[in-house]
């Protein structure tokens, strides 16, 4: 109802901090929507509103519709200002930037979407996020294999092993700046877990 009627991010935030106010924001509606995903685009599109809400229940950005489709990918059709995407793709990684490289389950979806089918349009974004990474979390994420490349009806465990890697589905300077990334003192370059002289 909040969202609907535009009230603004303060409301968001002060509504979702009340009692059972998370389990509200992860709550479908008949449209099999969020409110994240009302907020990401049409007419109830707010991007202070859904920093907000994100800030206060950071899982959300996990939540798909119902139609499969990724809140990033919503975020995207909904022409959200750039910040917006970067807190999507920072709430998303596939481990925490303050810990040891310790991998997330069903995390990391939406960096393989901006890396690899963004048509460059995001490698300010990419780029943030690689200056914030230590070297192991860069080989994590530049190596990371997700789904996307999975046909329908394929079984997911067995064929993971034979899915690329990010780098390797990247789009041309994505792909640039995840190499880069790789550079070790300037030096070195790690491709495939081998050091090249």
């Amino acid at each position: 109802v909040a969202v609907r009627a535009c009230s603004g991010w303060r409301a968001i935030e002060a509504l979702v901090k009340c009692p059972n106010g998370e389990a509200v924001a992860l709550e479908r509606d008949v449209n099999g929507s969020i409110p994240l995903h009302y907020l990401m685009c049409g007419k109830y599109a707010n991007p202070s509103s859904a920093l907000a809400l994100m800030r206060q229940v950071p899982q959300c950005v996990l939540q798909p519709r119902d139609d499969e489709r990724l809140v990033i990918e919503i975020a995207i059709e909904g022409r959200m200002p750039h910040e917006i995407i970067f807190a999507i793709t920072l709430l998303d990684l596939p481990f925490d930037l303050d810990a040891d490289v310790c991998l997330k389950s069903g995390y990391g979806a939406t960096w393989e979407f901006i890396a690899t089918r963004c048509d460059d349009a995001y490698v300010d974004v990419i780029e943030r996020i690689i200056s914030m990474c230590n070297h192991h979390q860069l080989r994590e994420l530049c190596f990371f294999r997700g789904y996307y490349e999975l046909e329908v009806g394929d079984d997911k465990e067995e064929e993971k092993e034979n899915i690329r890697s990010v780098i390797s589905r990247a789009t041309p300077k994505v792909h640039e700046a995840l190499r880069r990334s790789l550079r070790f003192m300037g030096r070195y370059e790690f491709v495939s877990g081998e050091a090249l002289f």
